[in-house]
């Protein structure tokens, strides 16, 4: 398009003083063949809509201006370019009349246009135009991509444009820009035939975005959403093995360094709900990638790798939060911290799953020799000795912390004192003729409804069992009412089992088995047992019930056995004659089980449960004398366990 003088005062723009006689003119102008004549009537024309606020509320007027705009011409003056021909300010006002034109009618034109391709289609011109445009122009271009980004139409068109990087280098200075990324993917993911081109855009733009905000100083607008994106999208569209985790990883060990003072914060909130994502998302990888560093790190006692550091900084940070929390719970930053810190704890979950994976893999290489056919270990925790004390102290400190929040915090919610037995709780059912215990609790969600609770118990419960330190068990052993009291609540959250993993690790000390007795715990769970039998549903949580219940009847804390527990010696043999529960490992743990509590039983009170005795040895016999799969391995030394114990008491058929 060549450049003329031209005169585009507002007395040229508004030549007349008949709005309709104008607009009737301008549009001719839009229709002539020289381009000269078209600049000048879009230029008059986005004149007359912003001024004219009748002619603005007129679908018609604004179809009709609409239609006569040629495409082609916009596309042309989108592209304009500096050359010997145009100087580069008017190749740069073509281009921003231009996109104030399309920027006017994403505002006038009615909802249902906005899906139209004469504007989808001007996505990559758009995109391209933000090289040169200016600050306002800038602004007006990421608000039209933003309105087309949110239409189905404009999403798959700026999804098909090869080149996001003129949108995605401005992103550090420009929020809206990640909002168009984000809407684009998120828009377009509703559609199945596009999963291989959003997955493609994915993988291309992650990358990009993270060098041109390796240097920003607040990474929090990409951690935050990489966040939304990556747990909004659908499973098949996230990309398996991403090479960009490793990048990723880098940036936000980075920014937990940051000592910045006004972002310092929102920073650990963003890093911390990526990582628990990514941890959630890529179970298998990640947990290597986030504690072991995205490169190799030197193991030597006086270095401080980052994934040491990025922990560090996690445990001091919920440390620092945990003793104020039972004051803020009905505060409006409650959900906001109380979510940080429940995604806290999750990743300490997997800190805790991945250290002793490791240390297990550690033992098992030195005991096998490596040879071709092994298939390779995940690697193992790349800190020294020396860290990984430090680290067990701190974890045992900060769960100590956890365990006393936790019992404040019921005690406050039911009303009650520490260690108070349930019979003596208060309860709106008490005589309406005595005053309600006052308690305190969030409004929003009790203790049993509070995510982070959940995360509190299963970090908690993994430590307890897997770490031999007797004392924070014998202090976890205060909560043990707590924790029976969650596993017996109904809702969304699942908490019986984590805390069947923590009562495993209590009940190995005396302490731990005298509060899960003075509990009912024994009552509770086979309770839970009892009905698990009878739906044939959930044998592993089964199986976590005998082992718990096992370890409290071989206590030596206990003495003889109760005439309550003897109800096991009758589930077994009900398993074995009718075959209730379903699963013959659950099965025979319940008859292990049976045999212990016999085992411990006075004479007298193991006499009077000698019928059921013999059904579980007759069918113990029976099955070890059967030949197929169903007698092998871990199921034929279980068996044998049985016939041994039930002979040793001299039970006969």
């Amino acid at each position: 398009m060549e450049s003329q003088p031209l005169d585009l005062g507002p007395s040229q723009m508004q030549s007349t003083a008949d709005p309709a006689e104008s607009l009737t003119k301008t549009l001719s102008l839009l229709e002539a063949k020289n381009d000269t004549s078209r600049f000048v009537g879009l230029a008059i024309l986005k004149s007359i809509l912003d001024n004219k606020a009748a002619l603005q509320k007129d679908p018609e007027v604004i179809a009709r201006c609409w239609a006569a705009i040629p495409v082609k011409f916009l596309d042309r003056l989108l592209r304009a370019e500096a050359s010997e021909k145009k100087s580069k300010e008017e190749a740069k006002s073509m281009v921003e009349l231009a996109v104030a034109v399309l920027h006017a009618f994403i505002v006038l034109l009615p909802p249902e246009s906005l899906d139209d391709t004469k504007l989808s289609g001007r996505s990559g011109g758009l995109i391209a135009a933000l090289d040169q445009s200016s600050s306002d122009a800038t602004n007006q271009i990421l608000e039209i991509l933003l309105t087309l980004a949110s239409t189905q139409n404009g999403a798959n068109a700026l999804l098909m444009v090869e080149d996001w990087s003129p949108l995605v280098e401005i992103a550090p200075q420009q929020q809206l820009a990640l909002e168009i990324v984000k809407y684009t993917l998120l828009t377009t993911n509703r559609q199945s035939s596009e999963t291989a081109k959003v997955r493609k855009k994915l993988n291309s733009t992650v990358p990009a975005l993270v060098v041109v905000f390796r240097d920003a100083s607040d990474v929090n607008s990409l951690l935050d959403f990489m966040n939304e994106v990556l747990t909004s999208l659908s499973i098949e569209v996230l990309p398996v093995s991403p090479t960009w985790l490793r990048t990723v990883t880098n940036l936000m060990h980075k920014a937990s360094l940051s000592r910045h003072q006004g972002v310092a914060l929102q920073t650990r909130r963003a890093v911390v709900h990526l990582a628990s994502s990514l941890l959630h998302l890529y179970p298998s990888e990640y947990p290597n990638i986030l504690f072991n560093g995205p490169d190799r790190q030197t193991i030597s006692p006086d270095s401080n790798p980052p994934s040491y550091l990025f922990i560090k900084l996690l445990l001091i940070d919920i440390r620092s939060s945990i003793p104020s929390l039972q004051e803020t719970l009905n505060s409006p930053s409650y959900p906001s911290d109380s979510t940080r810190l429940a995604s806290s704890y999750d990743i300490l979950s997997a800190f805790i799953s991945f250290l002793v994976q490791s240390l297990d893999n550690e033992d098992s290489d030195s005991e096998t020799p490596h040879n071709a056919n092994t298939n390779p270990s995940p690697s193992p925790l790349h800190l020294s000795p020396s860290l990984l004390l430090r680290l067990r102290a701190d974890i045992s400190e900060l769960l100590s912390l956890t365990i006393e929040h936790l019992r404040d915090r019921y005690d406050a919610s039911i009303g009650g004192a520490p260690g108070l037995h349930p019979s003596a709780r208060p309860s709106p059912q008490t005589s309406t003729n005595l005053p309600l215990a006052i308690s305190w609790d969030s409004a929003s969600s009790t203790i049993a409804q509070d995510p982070l609770t959940l995360s509190q118990i299963r970090t908690l419960a993994l430590w307890l069992r897997e770490d031999d330190n007797d004392s924070l068990r014998k202090e976890a052993a205060s909560i043990t009412d707590v924790m029976l009291f969650l596993y017996g609540t109904d809702g969304e959250l699942e908490f019986r089992s984590p805390v069947l993993i923590a009562l495993e690790g209590v009940t190995t000390t005396p302490e731990g088995v005298e509060a899960f007795l003075s509990a009912e715990g024994w009552e509770v769970l086979v309770q839970d047992l009892r009905g698990i039998l009878a739906s044939s549903k959930d044998a592993g949580r089964g199986i976590e019930i005998v082992r718990v219940l096992l370890g409290v009847a071989e206590s030596d804390v206990v003495g003889p056995a109760k005439e309550e527990w003897m109800a096991v010696v009758g589930m077994a043999a009900a398993v074995f004659r009718t075959g209730e529960g379903g699963n013959m490992d659950l099965g025979i743990a319940v008859a292990q089980l049976a045999v212990e509590v016999l085992i411990k039983a006075p004479r007298g009170l193991a006499k009077r449960h000698a019928g059921p005795a013999k059904q579980i040895l007759g069918f113990a016999r029976a099955s070890l004398k059967a030949e197929g799969k169903g007698c092998e391995g871990e199921t034929r030394d279980g068996l044998e366990d049985i016939v041994q114990g039930l002979e040793s008491l001299n039970v006969r058929i």
